[in-house]
Parts: C-alpha cells; structure tokens; sequence
C-alpha cells in the first residue's frame, strides 16, 4: 500500500471536469493541504507511539515528558550502597535444587548423602556457592583430609585463597553448664557451696535455671547474714548484668557497712586464628549455641526476653554448627511474633544459611553468611 493510500488520498484524482465538484480556489487549495498535512502528522504520531510501546518496556514509556524548552527533571540521587547494606545473593539458578535439597540432608543429619550430592555437582556452575556448603560439611563431621584435597582443587578452579581449616570441635566440647535449682539455696551451707563453686569455675560457665533463682534470692535478702548478697551479687556478674549489680552493690553497702564490690566486665573471647570463623556482631548481639534441637522451650524464652530489651536483634551465629528442621521452624515461629525493626543472622555457615532460606526465614530477616 503507497503513502497515499495511508492517509487516505486517492492517488488517481478524477480528471478536470469529471463529476460535479465545483473547481477549488487558491486559498481552498491551500486551506485543504494544510488540513491533509495535519492529517498526516496525527496519524504518524500514532504509528511512533505504537511501535514505541512495541520497543520499549512499559516503564520507560510511561516516563514523564518534559515540556519543550523546559530543562529536564533531574534525576534522584542515591546514596552509594555499601557492603553491609548489600543483601548477600541466594544460590545460582542452576545449583538452587541442590541447595535446597541439601539442606534437608543436613537438618536430618545426613552429611554422607549430602557430602556426595554436592561432589557430585560441584562443577555444574561457575558460581563457588556448593563448594562453600562442602567446606562447611567437612568441617562438621571433621574431614580434614578431604577438606584440603577439596581446597586445592578450590584454589585451581577459582584462583584465590580457599577456606582455612579452623581446627574447633565445637559439638564434641560443649562449654560446661550448670543448672541452677531451689536445691542450691536451701539453706545457708547450700548458698555458701554454690557460692565457692561460681567463684571457681571459668568464665565461660553457662547457667540454666539463673532467672528463678535470682528472684528467690532477692525476696530471702536479710541483713543478718551476707551470703545471699554474695551469691545474688556472683550470679548477676556471671550474667553480665552491671546496672542491676550496681545497684544491689550499693544496697550491700549500705546494709553491712563495707565496701561494695567491684563488677568484673566478662573476659573477651580469644582472638579467631585465620580461617576461623569470627563474630562480628555487636555487644548486644544474641549468640546462638553450638548445637541446636527441638524443643526451643528454653532457647526460646531467652530470645523473647532478648527481644523485649533490644528493638534491632543481631544473632551472632558464629559457633552455630547444627541445626535440625523442627527447630528451625519453631524458631521462625517465634521471630514472627515478636515486635522488633529488624532481625540480622550473622557469620552463618553456608550449611544454616541454606536451612534459613529453604524455610523462608528471608522474609523477616537478613542473613550474612561467612565470608570465604
């Protein structure tokens, strides 16, 4: 079809004389032309607008225009991201069912299957995110052979350092806990056992049972003897409770008058050789044990107490090594009801982080992953 029949000119006009049409004047002629101009303009407006929408995605085409002569908007300006602000990314496409499937193994405690799954599909993406879930499975079932071999072929592959081996056993040396009761505050020589025991113990001595004892305590406080003080005093130290320590410290003083003790800041944890997992969580961070199982009863009512005191909860998840399904889920259970700003997993291993994707713990809260 020509140009003509577009817009509707007939390209065979009747000669002078045919018909009945009275001869058009020159400013009819003229008046006439600009009417087909204007009629041409419209329609190849509408030709551009349509082959626009055809090539460029809705959103630019939607974009406002400027009016002409007008400066155009500037656009907005954003502040650079920065590390901690970048989400760290989720498995490649093509390693996500492995991933997912993985982790399952993992949460059953089946680190043989998921072992071989991962060997078995280590070089089906360019991306390291299954040799990094292998590095963390050999360290937790203690493969060090087969995590250096691994290493090495890391090191070819990808050209960089690979992980260190970090030599910590943390499930077979659990930290010793002791486990509070009324038992140990019956009587006087009771008080004074548990007493000497707390002040010979290292400092990484872990109590269950603290919180009810301390209330039992508080209401037995008399001023004819000091041993409850003293204990009451010892187990607020071991909890790291300064300003409730102070205060009693200052009652003690007052009530005996002797000098108050002293709050012992608690010692920090010794410096991670390399390729040790660090913690780089803040001071008012929540650590996460070592080994983790349903029921999450008692874990679960340190978070909440956790969470009431601190509206941005930081998990530091640096000697977190397992973690079974069931757990998993009663923990994002728990998060979901509470009423915080944000909630952080930090230095997770990749075997965890996993975990916390596949059971859609990504909705309510950013998980950082160990850093290889």
């Amino acid at each position: 079809m020509g140009l003509f029949s577009r817009f509707g000119k007939n390209p065979n006009p009747p000669a002078a004389g045919e018909g009945s049409a009275t001869p058009l004047t020159a400013e009819q002629q003229q008046q006439r032309q600009r009417e087909l101009a204007r009629e041409a303009a419209r329609k190849i407006d509408e030709i551009e607008a349509a082959m626009a929408a055809d090539i460029f995605p809705p959103a630019a085409a939607s974009a406002p225009v400027s009016a002409p002569g007008s400066a155009p908007a500037p656009a907005p300006v954003t502040a650079p991201a920065t590390e901690d602000d970048l989400p760290h990314a989720a498995a490649a496409p093509e390693t996500a069912a492995v991933v997912d499937e993985v982790a399952i193994l993992y949460a059953q405690g089946q680190l043989e299957l998921a072992a071989e799954l991962l060997r078995n599909n280590l070089h089906s993406s360019a991306e390291p995110d299954l040799w990094w879930l292998l590095f963390d499975l050999y360290q937790l079932d203690g493969q060090r052979d087969a995590f250096d071999a691994l290493s090495l072929d890391y090191a070819r592959r990808y050209e960089t350092s690979p992980p260190g081996w970090t030599g910590t056993a943390p499930l077979a040396q659990p930290l010793p806990r002791l486990t509070l009761g009324s038992q140990h505050i019956a009587s006087a020589e009771e008080q004074a056992s548990l007493l000497a025991t707390l002040r010979a113990s290292p400092p990484e001595l872990r109590l269950s049972g603290a919180e009810a004892l301390l209330a039992a305590l508080r209401s037995s406080l008399a001023g004819d003897t000091e041993t409850p003080w003293l204990l009451l005093l010892e187990l607020l130290q071991r909890l790291g409770r300064e300003e409730e320590f102070d205060q009693l410290a200052l009652d003690y003083c007052v009530t005996f008058e002797v000098s108050p003790p002293a709050f012992r800041p608690l010692p920090a944890k010794p410096v991670a050789s390399a390729g040790t997992a660090v913690s780089t969580a803040s001071s008012d961070s929540f650590e996460l044990p070592a080994a983790m199982h349903a029921p999450l009863a008692g874990l679960q009512s340190r978070i909440i107490v956790y969470a009431a005191q601190h509206p941005r909860l930081i998990f530091d998840a640096s000697r977190l090594q397992t973690l079974d399904y069931l757990c998993a889920q009663q923990l994002l259970s728990c998060l979901g009801n509470l009423s915080c700003t944000s909630i952080e997993f930090r230095n997770v291993n990749h075997l965890v982080a996993a975990l916390l994707r596949l059971l859609g713990f990504a909705t309510l809260a950013r998980i950082v992953p160990r850093q290889y």
